[in-house]
Protein backbone atom coordinates (compact mmCIF):
# COMPACT_ATOMS: atom_id res chain seq x y z
CA UNK A 1 0.00 0.00 0.00
CA UNK A 2 3.05 2.38 0.44
CA UNK A 3 3.38 2.52 -3.22
CA UNK A 4 -0.56 4.35 -3.74
CA UNK A 5 0.46 7.80 -4.72
CA UNK A 6 3.65 7.42 -5.18
CA UNK A 7 5.57 9.40 -8.23
CA UNK A 8 6.46 6.37 -9.73
CA UNK A 9 2.97 4.53 -9.66
CA UNK A 10 0.63 7.79 -10.70
CA UNK A 11 3.60 8.20 -13.95
CA UNK A 12 3.20 4.80 -15.18
CA UNK A 13 -0.11 4.07 -14.11
CA UNK A 14 -2.54 7.21 -13.62
CA UNK A 15 -6.26 6.08 -13.88
CA UNK A 16 -6.21 2.57 -12.91
CA UNK A 17 -7.17 1.07 -9.72
CA UNK A 18 -4.98 0.73 -6.88
CA UNK A 19 -5.30 -2.89 -4.66
CA UNK A 20 -2.66 -3.02 -1.76
CA UNK A 21 -2.00 -6.24 -1.00
CA UNK A 22 0.33 -7.87 1.75
CA UNK A 23 1.33 -10.77 0.33
CA UNK A 24 2.14 -12.25 -2.97
CA UNK A 25 -0.94 -14.74 -2.02
CA UNK A 26 -3.36 -11.63 -1.51
CA UNK A 27 -1.70 -10.02 -4.71
CA UNK A 28 -2.37 -13.02 -6.91
CA UNK A 29 -6.21 -13.02 -5.18
CA UNK A 30 -6.54 -9.60 -5.97
CA UNK A 31 -5.26 -9.86 -9.33
CA UNK A 32 -7.45 -12.75 -10.54
CA UNK A 33 -10.70 -11.19 -8.46
CA UNK A 34 -9.81 -8.16 -11.09
CA UNK A 35 -9.32 -9.91 -14.13
CA UNK A 36 -12.86 -12.37 -13.58
CA UNK A 37 -14.42 -9.08 -12.95
CA UNK A 38 -14.23 -7.11 -15.84
CA UNK A 39 -14.92 -8.43 -20.02
CA UNK A 40 -11.89 -6.60 -20.56
CA UNK A 41 -8.95 -5.55 -18.10
CA UNK A 42 -5.30 -4.92 -18.17
CA UNK A 43 -4.06 -5.96 -14.43
CA UNK A 44 -0.24 -5.03 -13.13
CA UNK A 45 0.87 -7.28 -10.74
CA UNK A 46 4.30 -6.26 -8.72
CA UNK A 47 5.93 -7.80 -5.96
CA UNK A 48 9.35 -6.75 -5.20
CA UNK A 49 10.93 -9.63 -2.23
CA UNK A 50 12.61 -11.21 -4.80
CA UNK A 51 14.74 -7.99 -5.63
CA UNK A 52 15.24 -7.08 -1.70
CA UNK A 53 16.29 -10.16 -0.41
CA UNK A 54 18.46 -10.39 -3.28
CA UNK A 55 19.68 -6.87 -2.13
CA UNK A 56 20.19 -7.84 1.27
CA UNK A 57 21.52 -11.50 1.15
CA UNK A 58 22.91 -12.14 -2.28
CA UNK A 59 21.53 -14.36 -5.11
CA UNK A 60 23.69 -17.23 -3.00
CA UNK A 61 21.85 -16.91 0.04
CA UNK A 62 18.58 -19.60 0.73
CA UNK A 63 16.49 -16.97 1.86
CA UNK A 64 16.99 -15.50 -1.82
CA UNK A 65 15.88 -19.60 -2.68
CA UNK A 66 12.96 -19.43 -0.22
CA UNK A 67 11.54 -16.18 -1.78
CA UNK A 68 11.92 -17.73 -5.64
CA UNK A 69 10.52 -20.65 -4.82
CA UNK A 70 7.13 -18.76 -3.01
CA UNK A 71 7.34 -16.38 -6.09
CA UNK A 72 7.16 -19.82 -8.26
CA UNK A 73 4.24 -21.63 -6.35
CA UNK A 74 2.25 -18.33 -6.28
CA UNK A 75 2.64 -17.59 -10.04
CA UNK A 76 1.66 -20.71 -10.83
CA UNK A 77 -1.29 -20.21 -8.71
CA UNK A 78 -1.92 -17.44 -10.56
CA UNK A 79 -1.62 -18.85 -14.30
CA UNK A 80 -3.96 -21.84 -13.19
CA UNK A 81 -6.99 -19.76 -11.99
CA UNK A 82 -7.14 -16.99 -14.69
CA UNK A 83 -9.78 -17.65 -16.61
CA UNK A 84 -10.07 -18.46 -20.46
CA UNK A 85 -8.29 -15.59 -22.99
CA UNK A 86 -6.40 -13.91 -20.52
CA UNK A 87 -2.91 -13.46 -21.72
CA UNK A 88 -0.19 -13.35 -18.72
CA UNK A 89 3.12 -12.23 -19.17
CA UNK A 90 5.83 -12.58 -16.20
CA UNK A 91 9.11 -10.22 -15.90
CA UNK A 92 11.08 -8.11 -14.39
CA UNK A 93 12.95 -4.89 -14.61
CA UNK A 94 16.42 -5.81 -14.00
CA UNK A 95 18.76 -8.53 -13.36
CA UNK A 96 21.85 -8.33 -10.33
CA UNK A 97 25.03 -9.49 -8.83
CA UNK A 98 26.58 -9.77 -6.23
CA UNK A 99 29.74 -7.78 -4.98
CA UNK A 100 31.89 -8.65 -2.45
CA UNK A 101 32.51 -5.53 0.00
CA UNK A 102 36.15 -5.77 -0.43
CA UNK A 103 35.80 -5.33 -4.24
CA UNK A 104 34.08 -1.55 -3.98
CA UNK A 105 36.00 1.75 -3.53
CA UNK A 106 35.11 4.38 -1.16
CA UNK A 107 35.55 7.83 -1.92
CA UNK A 108 35.92 9.18 1.39
CA UNK A 109 38.95 6.19 1.91
CA UNK A 110 40.28 7.27 -1.73
CA UNK A 111 41.87 10.92 -1.87
CA UNK A 112 43.30 10.08 -5.72
CA UNK A 113 40.09 9.48 -7.39
CA UNK A 114 38.12 11.92 -4.67
CA UNK A 115 40.15 14.33 -6.18
CA UNK A 116 38.15 16.96 -8.12
CA UNK A 117 35.15 15.37 -7.47
CA UNK A 118 31.63 17.39 -5.83
CA UNK A 119 29.49 14.60 -5.69
CA UNK A 120 28.39 11.28 -7.15
CA UNK A 121 25.31 9.63 -7.49
CA UNK A 122 24.48 6.43 -5.41
CA UNK A 123 23.96 3.87 -7.80
CA UNK A 124 27.36 2.02 -7.23
CA UNK A 125 27.71 -0.35 -10.11
CA UNK A 126 26.93 2.88 -12.57
CA UNK A 127 27.75 6.39 -10.48
CA UNK A 128 27.59 9.57 -12.16
CA UNK A 129 30.86 11.79 -11.03
CA UNK A 130 29.79 15.61 -10.84
CA UNK A 131 33.31 17.43 -10.25
CA UNK A 132 34.11 20.74 -9.16
CA UNK A 133 34.10 23.65 -11.79
CA UNK A 134 37.05 22.87 -14.12
CA UNK A 135 38.19 20.12 -12.67
CA UNK A 136 36.20 17.19 -15.21
CA UNK A 137 39.13 16.13 -17.79
CA UNK A 138 41.82 15.76 -14.51
CA UNK A 139 39.32 13.48 -12.79
CA UNK A 140 38.42 11.92 -16.10
CA UNK A 141 42.05 10.97 -17.04
CA UNK A 142 42.44 9.77 -13.06
CA UNK A 143 39.43 7.96 -13.23
CA UNK A 144 40.14 6.16 -16.62
CA UNK A 145 44.02 5.40 -15.42
CA UNK A 146 42.73 3.77 -11.96
CA UNK A 147 40.12 1.35 -13.55
CA UNK A 148 41.03 0.93 -16.81
CA UNK A 149 40.84 -2.86 -16.65
CA UNK A 150 37.19 -2.17 -14.15
CA UNK A 151 34.96 -0.14 -15.80
CA UNK A 152 34.07 1.98 -19.01
CA UNK A 153 34.48 5.87 -18.23
CA UNK A 154 33.13 8.27 -20.73
CA UNK A 155 32.53 12.05 -20.37
CA UNK A 156 29.01 13.49 -20.54
CA UNK A 157 29.50 14.41 -23.84
CA UNK A 158 30.73 11.09 -25.31
CA UNK A 159 27.90 9.25 -23.21
CA UNK A 160 25.33 11.49 -25.19
CA UNK A 161 26.89 11.02 -28.40
CA UNK A 162 27.15 7.56 -28.08
CA UNK A 163 23.24 7.27 -27.34
CA UNK A 164 23.35 5.85 -23.75
CA UNK A 165 20.25 8.26 -22.70
CA UNK A 166 18.86 8.64 -25.96
CA UNK A 167 17.41 11.56 -27.27
CA UNK A 168 18.59 14.48 -24.56
CA UNK A 169 16.60 17.41 -23.88
CA UNK A 170 18.88 20.57 -23.61
CA UNK A 171 17.64 21.14 -20.19
CA UNK A 172 18.01 17.37 -19.19
CA UNK A 173 22.00 17.71 -20.21
CA UNK A 174 23.36 18.78 -16.59
CA UNK A 175 21.67 16.20 -14.77
CA UNK A 176 23.98 13.79 -16.66
CA UNK A 177 27.57 13.54 -14.40
CA UNK A 178 30.15 14.98 -15.98
CA UNK A 179 32.06 11.26 -15.74
CA UNK A 180 29.61 8.35 -16.31
CA UNK A 181 31.24 5.05 -15.27
CA UNK A 182 30.00 1.71 -15.88
CA UNK A 183 32.00 -1.08 -13.74
CA UNK A 184 32.15 -4.44 -15.40
CA UNK A 185 32.10 -7.99 -13.90
CA UNK A 186 33.47 -6.65 -10.34
CA UNK A 187 33.65 -3.72 -8.35
CA UNK A 188 31.37 -0.57 -7.10
CA UNK A 189 31.88 2.95 -6.44
CA UNK A 190 30.56 4.18 -3.22
CA UNK A 191 30.76 7.08 -0.78
CA UNK A 192 30.11 6.65 2.51
CA UNK A 193 29.89 10.47 3.60
CA UNK A 194 26.55 10.57 2.07
CA UNK A 195 25.25 7.66 1.34
CA UNK A 196 22.67 6.03 3.15
CA UNK A 197 24.17 3.32 5.77
CA UNK A 198 21.53 0.55 4.53
CA UNK A 199 22.99 1.33 0.70
CA UNK A 200 26.67 0.45 1.88
CA UNK A 201 25.26 -2.62 3.62
CA UNK A 202 23.54 -4.25 0.01
CA UNK A 203 25.55 -7.13 -1.35
CA UNK A 204 23.36 -7.87 -4.42
CA UNK A 205 23.70 -4.47 -6.74
CA UNK A 206 22.87 -3.93 -10.28
CA UNK A 207 22.82 -0.73 -12.77
CA UNK A 208 25.54 -1.59 -14.85
CA UNK A 209 25.73 -3.05 -18.51
CA UNK A 210 26.79 -6.54 -17.56
CA UNK A 211 24.81 -9.57 -19.02
CA UNK A 212 23.60 -10.45 -15.64
CA UNK A 213 22.25 -6.93 -15.08
CA UNK A 214 20.65 -6.26 -18.21
CA UNK A 215 19.44 -9.81 -18.96
CA UNK A 216 15.42 -9.85 -17.76
CA UNK A 217 13.00 -12.62 -17.54
CA UNK A 218 9.66 -12.48 -20.13
CA UNK A 219 7.45 -15.31 -19.77
CA UNK A 220 4.36 -15.78 -21.78
CA UNK A 221 1.92 -17.75 -21.06
CA UNK A 222 -0.49 -17.23 -23.77
CA UNK A 223 -4.11 -16.65 -23.82
CA UNK A 224 -6.48 -19.98 -24.11
CA UNK A 225 -9.54 -20.93 -26.00
CA UNK A 226 -12.56 -22.64 -25.56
Amino acid sequence: SRFDGSGLTTATQRGGRFVGARSLALGVREAVRAVRGSDRALVYLYWGDIDQTGHLHGLDSPKWGAVLEEADAQLRRLAEQLPPHTSLTITADHGMVEVPFADRIDLARDAELDAGVRAITHEPRAPHVYTHPGAAPEVLATWRARLADQAVVLSREQAIDEGWFGPVAPRNVERIGDLVVAMGERGAIEDSRTSKPILLQLLGLHGSVTQDEIAVPLLHHPATAQ
